[in-house]
Order: C-alpha cells, then structure tokens, then sequence
C-alpha cells in the first residue's frame, strides 16, 4: 500500500468514525430529552392527580389572595375530614395534610414537584371560580422540557361540621 493509499483510507476511517460519534452523541442527546419529558410529565401527573382527587372530595375550598395557595376541607372515606393544602413556594409545590388547619410556613411540607411556574393570569397557581371550583394552571420544566399543566376541578363532598382548615 502507498502512502497516498495509506492517507485515503485513514481519512475515510476518520469521516466514519466522526459521523458514527455524531450520530451516538445525538442519540443519547435524544433520550436525556426524552427522559427529561417524561420526568416533567411525570411530575405533572402526581400534582394533578393528588389535587384533583383530594377536590373533588372536598366540602370546602380556599385560594389566597396571591392565588399561591389552595386549601381544602375533604371528606375522608372513613367520613371525617381532613385538611389539605397546597402552595407554590419559589419552583416547589408543596403539599400538606392533616386533621388540623396547615401552617402557613410551607418549608416542612411535602414537595410534589419542582422546577414549577404559575400559568394563570397575574402569576397565580390556583384561581376560585364561584364558591366551590377551583382552577390551576402550572408549568413543570425538567431540564429544559415543559409539562404544562392547566385543568380544573369542583368541590363535590357534602357534609356539615368538622374541622376548621381554614
């Protein structure tokens, strides 16, 4: 083999292998963004489903006047209540519940999601429509990719007395 041979093949040897790394280095570029999706989709899910499910039970429901914080008086299956509450604390969701009223400083709350953002007009997460539905709008980004998630729920749960969660 000549030299000039040698050097070709060394060249094609090298355009193949750079074009084999790029399309490896795409693939897995690929799949940190999908996984990244499916993280933030993920996240979007469990805050809907616990707020949903935990509404729709209510009796009762309360959003602040920044409309950063949901509370809810839910009837429990066993027929008692329980007071649950919800609020955007910087990028967190956080989440709470017990058989008194939640305190207002949410830092030992449960985090149901981070990377959060409000979507609803003015800033808000969560909006009274009336006296008993409730609307929320937020947005779950995990490495750079988005879950939005905007839906609304009524309180259907009717029952007199209990505690006070608000």
């Amino acid at each position: 083999m000549t030299l000039v041979e040698l050097i070709v093949v060394i060249a094609v040897s090298a355009l193949f292998l750079g074009l084999l790394a790029g399309l490896f280095i795409n693939g897995i570029q690929t799949q940190e963004q999908a996984t990244a999706r499916d993280r933030a989709t993920g996240r979007a899910n469990v805050v809907s489903s616990s707020i949903g499910t935990s509404v729709r039970n209510a009796v009762a429901v309360k959003v602040s006047g920044s409309g950063s914080r949901l509370d809810a008086k839910i009837l429990t299956t066993a027929g008692g209540f329980e007071c649950r509450a919800w609020v955007l604390d910087g990028t967190a969701l956080r989440y709470s519940s017990g058989t008194t009223a939640r305190a207002n400083t949410p830092s030992g709350w449960t985090a149901l999601a981070t990377g959060v953002t409000a979507t609803l007009s003015g800033g808000a997460a969560f909006a009274l429509q009336g006296t008993q539905a409730v609307s929320f709008g937020l947005t779950v980004t995990d490495n750079g990719q988005k879950a939005v998630l905007t839906d609304g729920v009524k309180a259907q749960a009717f029952k007199a007395g209990g505690v006070a969660c608000f």
